[in-house]
């Protein structure tokens, strides 16, 4: 079993995607869903027209912590 959490849990938190990857992987998390749900504030990750290349983007933040998207 894969224990993850979803990035949305921490939008209280922190202001950007990779805010919230960095503080989930500092927890102890190497797997994570991305909330597609509310966009990060400030953060046009998801509502750009470049969302793939930023996704894409972001993916590769995650993988210098060692954690994956699985959802």
């Amino acid at each position: 079993m894969k224990l993850a959490t979803t990035l949305g849990d921490f939008r209280r938190y922190c202001d950007t995607y990779e805010e919230r990857v960095k503080h989930i992987c500092e927890a102890g998390f190497r797997y994570l869903d991305l909330d597609m749900y509310t966009p990060a504030t400030g953060d046009a990750l998801l509502i750009s027209d470049d969302w793939k290349e930023n996704a894409k983007k972001l993916k590769s933040y995650a993988e210098n912590f060692g954690a994956t998207f699985i959802q």
